[in-house]
């Protein structure tokens, strides 16, 4: 099935399935390309909003989901044996944002020690005009405490680590540029940020960066927002390497999957394209799969949480 607006694929292993959120219409989405089984679970409202926009497996616990829902990040319980179309609600742990009741939470990932980072973006004055400098991007330990680490964002989006964990990888929509900041892996702290590509400043004016992943050789992959394609990014040069040209106008995240991480998966968009466009095209909103492409990646990073919190979904 199309998503109005495809986001935040995550390749669970141990399933072997992608899941991947329709943000707008608060479904998450489960899809196990050997069977062609396809789940759909819809997540009721939270106190905060409906959209709902990243879903990461919880470790050591299969059926234990962390995601978001309005500015609230909590646990769902979601199995492969429920019906292929289910209802749920969030038991919530924390929201974000408080002072701020108009953002949303966009993207989520967790680092290699399972804390979650995830970012806000600020109040959608008009369909795709976001205020500025309203969002902010967390890090969350594993009792879901919060700690600030970049303000003044305008549409946090993707996010990744280099595998030697000295690195992180960051995209603020608005801004237009693919950035890394010096990662201090003990203290969850991140510093000095800079850019690694201006879109600007390479002629791709009218293409946002939105989602990101990062494979074995440690380039980005970038899906680039109203510029149908993926760029590949060789941070250690600040250079585009790659451009992987796609047939939908809006990719919105990349992420590796399958049983060798060979193969890409791209969730996509169909917000804001008019009648004619999606007639003449009905592919947008679409979830792509890309192989032959030479790289591969590697297993996604679980949500690690304190026990305390797990044990109130039991």
């Amino acid at each position: 099935p199309v998503c109005q607006l495809g986001e935040g694929p995550h390749w669970d292993d141990d399933s072997q399935s992608l899941l991947y959120v329709d943000a707008f219409v608060s479904k998450i989405h489960r899809y196990f390309p050997q069977t062609a089984r396809h789940q759909v679970i819809t997540i009721d409202p939270s106190a905060s909003g409906t959209s709902v926009t990243f879903v990461i497996p919880l470790e050591k616990h299969p059926d234990l989901f962390l995601i978001s829902v309005g500015r609230d990040i909590g646990l769902i319980r979601w199995s492969v044996s429920d019906p292929d179309i289910h209802t749920t609600k969030l038991l919530s742990f924390t929201s974000v944002d408080e002072d701020k009741p108009l953002n949303n939470l966009n993207d989520g990932k967790c680092d290699a020690d399972g804390r979650l980072w995830a970012g806000t973006k600020g109040n959608e004055v008009e369909p795709g005009v976001i205020e500025k400098e309203q969002g902010n991007l967390f890090v969350f330990s594993h009792d879901m405490k919060q700690k600030l680490r970049a303000d003044k964002v305008h549409l946090s989006n993707g996010l990744t680590w280099s595998a030697d964990r000295h690195t992180f990888y960051y995209i603020d929509t608005i801004a237009a540029s693919v950035d890394a900041f010096d990662f201090d892996v003990a203290n969850d702290v991140i510093s000095n940020r800079r850019k690694l590509v201006d879109y600007n400043a390479v002629g791709l004016k009218d293409n946002y960066p939105d989602g990101m992943t990062i494979d074995t050789e440690g380039n980005l992959w970038v899906a680039n927002y109203n510029g149908a394609k993926i760029l590949c990014i060789n941070p250690s040069e600040s250079r585009i390497i790659r451009t992987i040209d796609l047939p939908i106008q809006n990719p919105t995240c990349v992420t590796w999957g399958g049983p060798d991480f060979a193969t890409m998966y791209v969730t996509t968009s169909q917000f804001q394209m008019t009648e004619e466009q999606l007639t003449a095209n009905p592919d947008h909103g679409a979830l792509f799969k890309i192989t032959g492409l030479g790289a591969k990646g590697r297993a996604p990073n679980k949500a690690i949480l304190a026990q305390n919190l797990i044990d109130k979904m039991i």
